[in-house]
């Protein structure tokens, strides 16, 4: 399960297919954001940029910054395919601000990402139909969705910022 220099092969291998999907999605300034992200057995994904793992013992990814990928790109009616992110079962932190984002591919619905505390949706391009999809994060404590197309009343616990 462990991968070389303390990365998870499996968590690695997502990363790899995240990155992938996001160069073939976004181009250029997604490869060059996530350059650091090698296919090569001896990098140590934990290593790499925008990404914090819990400890060189377990190696899992805890924190995901894919904040600002598509900023300079501007890609208009831009989906996340949110099923990518399966494999981080210790992810605790994600932001994916910044992104222009219009929502997820329809049917993905976030995985139950069942460790995942704060998500930082901020200046993107969601409706308040993106909601839906956040149901499975049970353990959310602070989500940012301000600067995005929320309007009506929202019932929610815990910290969540609409702005």
């Amino acid at each position: 399960m462990q991968g070389c220099n303390g990365c998870i092969e499996k968590e690695r291998m997502g990363l790899l297919e995240m990155k992938a999907y996001l160069v073939a999605h976004i181009g250029d300034t997604a490869s060059s954001l996530l350059d650091s992200w090698v296919d090569d057995t001896t990098s140590n994904c934990c290593s790499w940029n925008r990404i914090k793992c819990t400890n060189i013992t377990t190696g899992h990814v805890s924190e995901l910054s894919l904040n600002y990928l598509n900023y300079y790109a501007q890609i208009p009616n831009l989906m996340l395919n949110v099923s990518l992110f399966r494999p981080f079962e210790e992810l605790h932190s994600l932001d994916l601000s910044v992104n222009i984002y219009e929502g997820w591919i329809p049917n993905e619905g976030f995985p139950s990402l069942k460790k995942l505390e704060n998500l930082n949706l901020s200046y993107n391009s969601l409706n308040r139909s993106s909601i839906i999809g956040l149901k499975g994060l049970t353990s959310l404590r602070t989500l940012d969705l301000s600067f995005n197309y929320m309007d009506g009343l929202f019932s929610a616990q815990g910290n969540v910022h609409f702005g």
